[in-house]
């Protein structure tokens, strides 16, 4: 394979050192936006045992196609030496309703 050659511009160089290399960026709203903070997501929740419970994460099981949410519920505990009473958040992974896989029966019954 032979050399490639450069194909030469036939403009002289006093015209494109007048030039601006590169013009200025206008600001436009979509700019401004990205420099401001990011907004905050807005936060789901699921309802579970009467609360409204934030989910905090979202798994999916990529063998059966099962969707999985964590989410922190508000539980009351009793301590058993002291009786002291407290408000703690428990988690749970609970999955979402209509989503996996649904296993076939291994065995059907055949009439004979």
């Amino acid at each position: 394979m032979g050399k490639a050659k450069k194909d030469e511009s036939d403009t002289s160089g006093g015209a494109l050192a007048d030039t601006p290399a590169v013009e200025p960026v206008k600001e436009t709203a979509k700019a401004a936006e990205a420099t401001d903070a990011p907004k905050a997501k807005a936060k789901r929740t699921r309802g579970f045992r009467g609360q409204a419970c934030e989910i905090l994460k979202t798994t999916k099981d990529t063998v059966t196609g099962a969707v999985y949410d964590l989410i922190n519920y508000k539980r009351r505990v009793t301590n058993r030496h002291t009786g002291e009473v407290k408000d703690v958040y428990v988690g749970r992974k609970l999955r979402r309703p209509g989503t996996g896989v649904v296993v076939p029966p291994r065995e059907v019954e055949i009439e004979e």
